[in-house]
């Protein structure tokens, strides 16, 4: 019973719509957007205090767990500060999109800064587009 899992785990991750593409979902994928703005981009702002995120990347692994990276710099009353916030969770594949990719699960791990949950599409090539329900539109490419 593993081995088939196993093989249909896999065969959910193959991509067979074009040679030139990445054959696989797995890999890492840098951030390219903020809701679907150039970066930095805008978290959150206020008469004191802003917070941009500048960065990251997200991991999808093979096992179904992944690891993200976010950066940001808050500017709090004047002082300014990064943070980096790294979290691990699971994935799954659940469905194909009305625009024919593959949609995805993500679960963080609760802890400190992390617990985010969110579904994202992979477009079979390079792109993978997530919408945090915490964090909001991120776009990813490698």
């Amino acid at each position: 019973m593993r081995h088939v899992i196993t093989m249909v785990a896999a065969a959910l991750l193959v991509a067979c719509s074009d040679s030139t593409a990445p054959a696989v979902i797995t890999g890492t994928y840098p951030l390219r957007t903020y809701r679907y703005e150039r970066l930095p981009g805008m978290v959150s702002e206020t008469a004191n205090q802003t917070v941009q995120i500048t960065g990251g990347s997200i991991t999808l692994n093979g096992d179904l767990t992944f690891h993200s990276t976010y950066s940001f710099d808050k500017y709090d009353f004047g002082n300014y500060s990064t943070l980096v916030v790294a979290c691990s969770g699971y994935w799954a594949p659940t469905a194909t999109s009305p625009q024919g990719g593959q949609l995805i699960t993500l679960t963080e791990t609760a802890a400190p800064g992390c617990g985010d949950r969110a579904i994202a599409e992979w477009d079979h090539h390079n792109r993978l587009t997530i919408v945090w329900a915490e964090l909001g539109d991120t776009q990813h490419a490698r």
